[in-house]
């Protein structure tokens, strides 16, 4: 039974050593060595002004969002006035379209959520994460572009949209010699 129990020890102790040395560092390429940029806006649009977008470029003035990255791009809408977001539950008339510098991602009234905020205002959100091509990374840019699509005549029915891009810098070193990170 003592010769058990000394095995088990240093098995115990051979594990737990090859554990710490196995936390070492790792090689990183690509998205995984870039860092992360936020751009927020919050744009409206109304029966007077029926379009209005905002983008990486106009955030930053170049095309500096990594193509071969995902993005995380969020949308939050609701009425404009105060008292209409908290009393009215009807969704505001809004089209919506996540794009790229010469393209855009599918999605739909489906993908909405609905909920009440902090401050009582009935808010529908809608979010996706999608990359250019992940296989030509480069600069360049992630927008949302939204449009008034209700009565041109309509009062009190602006519309308040907060606007979210979480982005990946493009960086061609990241991709060339990558980078090293102490691991967990």
């Amino acid at each position: 039974m003592k010769k058990f129990l000394t095995l088990l020890f240093f098995l115990s102790f051979a594990l737990t050593v090859f554990q710490i040395g196995a936390c070492g560092t790792s090689k990183h390429q690509g998205c995984d060595c870039e860092g992360l940029k936020t751009a927020k806006s919050e744009i409206y649009v109304s029966p007077s002004k029926v379009n209005n977008e905002f983008s990486t470029f106009e955030y930053t003035g170049s095309l500096e969002a990594d193509a071969g990255c995902h993005t995380k791009m969020t949308l939050i809408f609701r009425w404009a006035d105060g008292n209409k977001a908290t009393t009215s539950t009807e969704r505001p008339p809004l089209n919506y379209e996540f794009q790229s510098l010469f393209g855009w991602f599918p999605a739909n009234q489906g993908m909405e959520t609905t909920y009440v905020d902090y401050d009582g205002f009935h808010v529908w959100k809608i979010e996706i994460s999608e990359a250019i091509d992940k296989s030509k990374p480069e600069g360049s840019s992630y927008g949302i572009y939204v449009e008034y699509a209700g009565d041109s005549g309509a009062e009190d029915a602006s519309i308040l949209c907060s606007v979210t891009i979480e982005y990946h810098i493009y960086s061609e070193d990241a991709y060339i010699n990558g980078c090293t990170r102490s691991g967990a």
